[in-house]
């Protein structure tokens, strides 16, 4: 693998790791700040997916960030703004970590 591919994986993981602390760190400031006791959310999943076959693709996901904050990681909504080298590895590994609302935004025109 050569240092460019090297250098490009580690920021397109960086910034995933990136936007999953930001949505953790909200929802748990959001939570903090409730003063109404909140309405427990149903575990159902937004996702078309078997619930034993989603539980296997994120177990690692939820075994780092933990099982009660998951659920706000899914539900959260991420703009990803140019597809390139590092756009393109960043979606993929947020899809791949289980965020379910991905806006992708890319003005590059290639010839036809």
């Amino acid at each position: 693998m050569s240092r460019s591919s090297s250098v490009l994986l580690f920021m397109a993981g960086a910034a995933t790791a990136s936007v999953l602390f930001l949505a953790l760190h909200h929802q748990r400031r959001r939570q903090r700040h409730q003063t109404a006791p909140s309405i427990s959310q149903s575990s159902h999943s937004v996702s078309s997916l078997p619930p034993s076959l989603e539980h296997e693709l994120f177990a690692r996901v939820v075994s780092f960030f933990g099982e009660e904050s998951f659920p706000p990681i899914q539900k959260a909504f991420v703009v990803v703004v140019g597809l390139g080298g590092v756009g393109s590895h960043a979606a993929h590994m947020l899809v791949r970590s289980g965020v379910q609302r991905i806006r992708v935004i890319d003005f590059d025109q290639s010839p036809v």
